[in-house]
């Protein structure tokens, strides 16, 4: 309850019959400054309840028409007609006025005055509580993690500004720094790695700074003390590093210290080239593996080759290969029965809705006077559904009766895939594979256009 109020209740209470000492008894937290209030308050009121004879106040009277006569103005009589107890009440509300603005003046001052101190002002450590005041509040790990952090680089930022100017060390800001990082490091203990690599990384940077700031010092003390938090930041962001992994299991998280994971070499598998059919029926080879080519033989990586060439075979010169035009050309596959049974389809679909837009036409047609707008809609979405399906139609007939020839790159790998006449490829697929002629003239049984695959000379 403030002042103002309390003095109010007690002027109350005094006109009601209580005494001065026992308004003072209730309120004695306000006892020292209600006593001399309500002393006056009460010694006025004696004074306004004097009464007077009749010879006086008839004097009064008296007195009083020749004020009046001598004043015609009647200003001065509606001012005195205030309460008693104005003046009083009046006073207090002005102290207490005067009172809250002079605080208010010098908590906006003090504010101003720690919120510029620097390294070396009394009121340097008020501002460094100031700061880290969110850090102490907040339950988040993580940005608990990140206001140290940031408080922490101003400290760093003040010491390398005192350095400058100075040219001296200062212990406070020193040690707000160590305190700034250890804080900044056990939050971070507590979180997930991503954060604890993100925190050891600008630890580490700090520590790099004041390495930096102890080689540019000329003080030997000095650059002892800025090694010796170097050294103490660094432990810090190592520890944070070598700390173990939150994350499940399988997950590999990025870092700039992380060495590279060692990448096994794949194993090399057979070179074989397939057709494979698209949506136009054309011949694609495709490799699937990655070549790799022996001196006779072209085996997979879990299967060993087992014809190895005598050294004089492989110094003996080797024809020329000629391949023949008959052979460098991969004949045309006839259309799927798939792409035949869509096109009949999408012929069904063309012609119903066709059937369904001159439907929509003769009834708009049918209907007396002129079609009204649904009825004319109806017909015009019927005819584009029409023209769509009979558009669908003849692309996929053209789809299914074009056979088109080989292309250039497949006549080429045709061409580059013959082999030699006089000798032949063993292609082992097992563990008893045995090597067999690349002529399809020379096997009684020929292979079929679809199932033939070119391979690679020796």
């Amino acid at each position: 309850m403030n002042l103002d109020t309390t003095l109010e209740r007690c002027l109350q209470q005094i006109e009601a019959g209580e005494s001065i000492d026992g308004c003072l008894a209730r309120y004695q937290d306000q006892a020292d400054a209600l006593a001399p209030m309500l002393a006056a308050a009460v010694q006025i009121r004696s004074h306004a309840e004097a009464r007077l004879s009749q010879t006086q106040r008839l004097q009064a009277k008296a007195t009083l028409r020749q004020t009046l006569a001598a004043q015609p103005s009647a200003a001065a009589v509606q001012k005195t007609a205030r309460s008693r107890w104005a003046l009083s009440l009046g006073g207090a509300r002005r102290l207490v006025a005067i009172a809250a603005v002079a605080m208010l003046l010098v908590v906006v001052l003090s504010v101003g005055v720690v919120a510029s101190s620097e390294p070396g002002n009394p009121a340097y450590a008020v501002r460094v509580i100031a700061e880290r005041a969110p850090a102490l509040v907040n339950r988040d790990s993580t940005v608990r993690a990140a206001v140290e952090l940031t408080v922490a680089e101003r400290r760093l930022a003040d010491l390398q500004l005192h350095l400058q100017r100075a040219g001296r060390l200062e212990p406070a800001a020193l040690r707000a720094l160590l305190a700034g990082d250890a804080a900044a490091a056990r939050q971070a203990a507590s979180a997930g790695r991503v954060e604890q690599l993100r925190v050891a990384g600008r630890l580490a940077t700090h520590a790099r700074i004041l390495h930096v700031l102890a080689d540019r010092v000329e003080d030997p003390r000095s650059a002892q003390l800025l090694n010796e938090a170097s050294r103490r930041t660094m432990a810090l962001a190592m520890r944070l590093r070598a700390a173990p992994s939150s994350q499940p299991p399988g997950v590999q998280l990025p870092t700039n210290d992380m060495p590279a994971a060692n990448r096994q070499p794949s194993p090399v598998s057979t070179a074989t080239a397939t057709p494979m059919a698209t949506a136009d029926p054309t011949v694609t080879p495709t490799a699937t593996a990655t070549a790799t080519q022996a001196a006779t033989a072209t085996v997979s990586a879990t299967q060993p080759a087992n014809a190895t060439p005598s050294p004089a075979e492989a110094l003996a010169p080797k024809p020329p290969v000629e391949p023949t035009q008959a052979e460098g050309i991969v004949p045309p596959r006839p259309p799927h029965p798939r792409q035949t049974a869509l096109a009949q389809t999408a012929t069904a679909r063309s012609q119903t809705a066709t059937a369904r837009a001159a439907t929509a036409t003769a009834r708009a047609s049918r209907t007396p006077g002129p079609p009204g707008p649904r009825q004319t809609a109806r017909a015009q979405t019927a005819t584009a559904r029409a023209q769509r399906a009979t558009a669908r139609a003849e692309a996929a007939t053209a789809l299914a009766s074009r056979t088109p020839g080989p292309g250039p790159g497949q006549t080429a790998l045709a061409q580059t895939a013959t082999p030699n006449p006089d000798q032949s490829t063993a292609t082992p697929t097992g563990p008893g594979a045995q090597a067999t002629p690349t002529d399809p003239a020379a096997s009684s049984h020929p292979p079929q256009p679809d199932s033939w695959l070119p391979r690679r000379p020796d």
